[in-house]
């Protein structure tokens, strides 16, 4: 970096030198570079060592972190602004030139320009040199030479005043050492060093519209790391972000475009920093064979995974693995995550590298295999668990490692060979119950007609029937009762070829449950008793409680036989609360609720609904929870106890906001229109009945809750009350409103009269950007604030801002401020 090995006097620019530090500078020697950058972020960082290295009792302090975290560039920072405080002097010492701990107190006594004298060791020409003098040595990538760190520690020993500021990318494991981790940089301050180094390159390059979420996801994909995001904005010479974010989209191959990107750094950074590959290659070289393979085994995790998986994947002994671990720890090439579970973590531009070399040495297909068979294993214990009185801690458990096992299955689902192939297929049908229990229907949906396409050619009937049997009951989620049936009708044969009588009996009543939806009740009934049959004779527990709920349903809906639909329902409860399936149970109680709530034994089904209710909310049933709110609003609706009806409606809306869409929510819409009609609310009872008005009527086998009004006795109603071109003008408005607007429509009308509550209807027509910058308008900020708090340009601030006036009505930002506080919108968290 040209540093001078003599003591120069610089100086400081900025803030510093207001200060009064060039006539400081001139009298403290100093051997430290220029500052290039104005520094961004690390405010909190620089003030803790500062404070630390202005206390008495704190003498040496080290900065960790993986390489091109930016340890550097703070430590530099933070000892030119100590100047004062340190009146021996402060020096820089480049300790990645040497490779010899020996060489240690040499490249000191350089930096300070302390010559040897002949026949008297260099230390104690050190000690006398550093007696009575506050000095602060600030030794830089002392992770070339780590086995030297007693030299530190002896040098400390000698002299009482002498601070030291390291960094290094592992600790140095000295007492009375503080390590402080540098993290990689929060996105705000991430996409700000991206526009400062881009820039230097062309000074007119701006955050537009256009570019800024190519830039800040650029930003994340880089893991916040300041060396990767400078090499990338050196890239903008000749790429768009958005282009640029493009090129470096992760791929599976050898040859990461990443990595093979982010290149072509200055020429006076050392060569290590000159590119990403680079950089990482540093602390990756040295490593140790264990070293080495345990860390191309982590790099097949997403994002965290645990000590007991990685011992499983690497086939080393698990004292091997721990080692290698905690060395890798301490290099920072893995990250510990602070959870209640002990979980480690690795960088993305990290793992690039690391499965590029592990495939280039041939190591990477075995690696995976042993990953995908772990969690093959993993979803086959919990999909058994779920049906054996364990559910909640088997969702705990494909929770916990989600991400894991759906990269496992996509690296099955597309391997060549057969047995990962096969094992794909299991992790399929083991996600069945996780799946549509948390109604994860889209990411079920992908999956399955992947599988499909691919079994089709390659799979055996086993594997088939499988995905067949899936993609009947993800048809049957989104009310395709005749894609259902005709998918389940395939798995059927399929199982019946492949010789599974367990299977067979589960399609046989999943068939059975289409063919009621769609009236063909005769072939219903004939694969109910027939999987009723298989499952009793195989012992088949599971299935039989499936068959009694299904059942009872259809007596209830269908048939109209409440008392043969309360004998089934109570045959499956017995089952299931002798296996301990909660789900099932809870299932089988919310039924009985809809019966009770029918035939108007609203105290009955109330009772049923709040153990219903508890029990989803401890075990994180969100479908079931779901419609027992919305069955709990609509009972106070008929109670007249409206206040509640509007809580319970929100509370339902609320559940699973990210997850479920208009067909799940069809039928709390049609009972919020019931409350609002009731209330005398016209207009939003119309616009809410419109918006029901969009699909296809609902079938009584087809609904979830029960029918809580007669639509045309209630069109009538409402026109009559609204005249004929309010009532059409509002049915249409409701009708074409987006999914996500009506939505938000719906909580704000379940928000009315709530006192703490937003109580005004114009709330839901903000957008959610809009609503985060009203209450930083709200907090005094201005445009350009609002822009830095949002990470957005000035001109998309200014858009919100006039959009909030707009649909607010008023004429100022005052006006505006003065509503928000009436909404409760002021403080920064809602």
């Amino acid at each position: 970096m040209g540093i001078s090995r003599n003591p120069t006097f610089q100086t400081l620019p900025g803030s510093l030198s207001e200060r009064g530090m060039d006539a400081l500078t001139s009298s403290i020697p100093m051997n430290l570079p220029a500052l290039r950058w104005q520094m961004i972020g690390r405010r909190e960082e620089i003030q803790q060592i500062q404070q630390f290295l202005s206390r008495e009792d704190s003498r040496l302090l080290t900065l960790t972190g993986f390489g091109g975290a930016g340890k550097t560039t703070l430590a530099l920072y933070v000892a030119h602004s100590l100047l004062e405080r340190f009146p021996g002097g402060v020096f820089f010492v480049d300790v990645s030139t040497i490779n010899d701990p020996a060489l240690i107190l040499s490249a000191i006594a350089q930096a300070i320009n302390l010559p040897e004298e002949p026949r008297r060791a260099l230390k104690d020409t050190l000690r006398d040199f550093l007696a009575n003098r506050l000095i602060l040595f600030v030794l830089d990538n002392f992770e070339q030479v780590i086995s030297g760190a007693p030299t530190l520690a002896e040098l400390l020993d000698e002299n009482p005043h002498l601070r030291l500021l390291v960094t290094s990318r592992e600790a140095l494991h000295l007492r009375g050492e503080q390590v402080m981790p540098i993290l990689p940089m929060p996105p705000e301050d991430a996409v700000q060093m991206f526009l400062q180094r881009a820039r230097t390159l062309n000074p007119a390059f701006q955050l537009t519209e256009a570019n800024a979420d190519s830039i800040s996801e650029l930003c994340a994909k880089l893991d916040g790391l300041p060396l990767a995001i400078e090499l990338a904005a050196t890239r903008t010479r000749m790429f768009s972000p958005q282009a640029l974010l493009a090129r470096l989209g992760s791929d599976l191959e050898t040859g990461s475009p990443l990595l093979a990107t982010l290149t072509s750094g200055a020429r006076d950074l050392p060569l290590r920093q000159q590119t990403l590959r680079n950089a990482i290659a540093w602390s990756y070289n040295p490593l140790s064979a264990n070293e080495k393979k345990t860390l191309w085994a982590a790099a097949l995790f997403r994002p965290t995974f645990g000590i007991e998986v990685l011992v499983q994947v690497t086939g080393l002994p698990e004292d091997e693995t721990i080692r290698a671990l905690e060395s890798l720890l301490d290099k920072n090439l893995i990250q510990s995550t602070q959870e209640q579970l002990t979980r480690f973590s690795m960088l993305d531009t990290i793992r690039e590298f690391v499965r590029e070399q592990a495939q280039q040495c041939g190591e990477w297909q075995p690696l995976l295999r042993a990953f995908v068979f772990y969690f093959r294993n993993t979803v086959d214990i919990a999909a058994s668990e779920i049906e054996h009185n364990h559910l909640a801690s088997a969702m705990a458990q494909i929770d916990l490692e989600r991400e894991n096992i759906l990269f496992a299955l996509e690296q099955a689902l597309t391997s060549q060979e057969n047995d990962l192939f096969g094992a794909a297929i299991r992790i399929l049908a083991g996600l069945e119950q996780y799946w549509f229990a948390h109604c994860y229907y889209g990411e079920a949906r992908k999956y399955i007609e992947q599988s499909l396409g691919l079994v089709q050619t390659r799979g055996t009937p086993q594997e088939r029937a499988t995905v067949y049997s899936m993609l009947g009951t993800y048809r049957w989620s989104q009310h395709d009762f005749a894609g259902a049936a005709d998918a389940h009708r395939q798995s059927l044969i399929l199982f019946e070829q492949a010789g599974d009588n367990i299977q067979l009996g589960r399609s046989m009543v999943n068939l059975a449950a289409n063919l009621d939806s769609l009236g063909e009740l005769e072939q219903a009934d004939q694969y109910y008793k027939n999987g009723l049959a298989l499952s009793q004779k195989h012992g088949d527990a599971w299935n039989e409680l499936r068959a009694a709920c299904n059942m009872g349903n259809r007596y209830h809906q269908i048939l109209h036989d409440n008392e043969r639909a309360i004998a089934c329902w109570q045959s499956g409860l017995a089952v299931a609360e002798r296996l301990g399936l909660r789900y099932e149970a809870n299932t089988i109680r919310f039924n009985q609720a809809i019966l009770f709530y029918d035939i108007r034994d609203f105290g009955r089904a109330d009772s049923l609904l709040v153990n219903v209710v508890q029990s989803a909310q401890i075990d994180h049933y969100p479908q079931i929870l779901l419609f027992a709110y919305g069955l709990q609003a609509m009972i106070a609706t008929q109670r007249a106890d409206f206040a509640s009806a509007r809580h319970l409606f929100l509370d339902a809306f609320q559940t699973n906001r990210e997850l479920v869409g208009f067909d799940q929510l069809v039928e709390l819409f049609e009972g919020l229109a019931e409350l609002c009609l009731r209330l005398r609310q016209f207009e939003a009872a119309t616009l809410l009945l419109g918006a029901t008005a969009r699909g296809d009527p609902l079938q009584p086998t087809t609904r979830d809750l029960p029918l809580v009004l007669e639509r045309q006795k209630a069109t009538i109603s409402l026109r009559a009350a609204l005249g004929s071109a309010v009532f059409q003008r509002t049915w249409e408005q409701g009708k074409q409103m987006p999914f996500n607007d009506l939505l938000a429509f719906a909580i704000a009308q379940c928000r009315l009269g709530d006192k703490k509550q937003h109580s005004d209807p114009i709330l839901s027509t903000l957008t959610a950007r809009e609503i985060d910058a009203l209450r930083l308008l709200a907090q005094g900020k201005t445009n350009e604030e609002i822009a830095r708090e949002l990470v957005v340009v000035q001109k998309t601030a200014e858009k919100h801002v006039a959009n909030i006036l707009r649909k607010l009505g008023v004429k100022n930002r005052t006006e505006a401020a003065t509503w928000a506080a009436q909404m409760d919108l002021t403080d920064p968290e809602e």
